[in-house]
C-alpha cells in the first residue's frame, strides 16, 4: 500500500480554479482509475499568510497503480493545464504519509504537524462520489 498526500499551491486570486480543477481530478479519477482506494481532496490553511493550499490525500493498492496515475492522460493535462494558465505557482508536491494514516487524517493535529492551521474537507472525494 502505498499512501501520498499530494500539495497543491494555488497562484494567489486563483484558487477558485484550483479547487475546481481538483474537484475534475477526482471525478475523472472515480471515473478511469478504480484501482485508487483513496482519494481526498482537502484546503489547508497556514494562518500566517492566509493562504490556502490544495491537498489531496491519496491511497494506492501498489506502486504500480500510483505511477499509472502519475502518468495518465487526465492527470497530466490538468496539471499541465493548471501550471500554464497561471493557476498553480509550481507543480505539486509529493510527500509519503504512513499507511495508518486514514483514520487521523480529519483530525487536527494531522495537520498542524504539516505547518497547517485550518482545514476543510471539500466535497467530491471519491467515496462520496462513487456512492451516488
Amino acid at each position: 500500500m502505498t499512501v501520498i498526500l499530494a500539495t497543491f499551491t494555488p497562484t494567489k486570486g486563483k484558487e477558485d480554479e484550483v479547487e475546481n480543477m481538483l474537484l475534475r481530478l477526482v471525478k475523472k479519477v472515480r471515473d478511469k482509475e478504480p484501482r485508487i482506494e483513496i482519494f481526498k481532496p482537502y484546503k489547508a490553511v497556514r494562518h500566517a499568510d492566509g493562504c490556502p493550499e490544495f491537498c489531496v490525500y491519496q491511497r494506492y493498492p501498489d506502486e504500480q497503480t500510483l505511477d499509472q496515475h502519475r502518468h495518465s492522460e487526465h492527470y497530466k493535462s490538468l496539471i499541465e493545464e493548471a501550471i500554464s494558465k497561471g493557476h498553480l505557482t509550481t507543480s505539486p508536491h509529493y510527500r509519503r504519509v504512513g499507511s495508518n494514516t486514514e483514520s487521523i487524517v480529519n483530525d487536527m493535529s494531522f495537520w498542524r504537524n504539516l505547518g497547517y492551521d485550518d482545514w476543510t474537507y471539500l466535497y467530491g472525494s471519491l467515496e462520496e462520489q462513487k456512492s451516488r
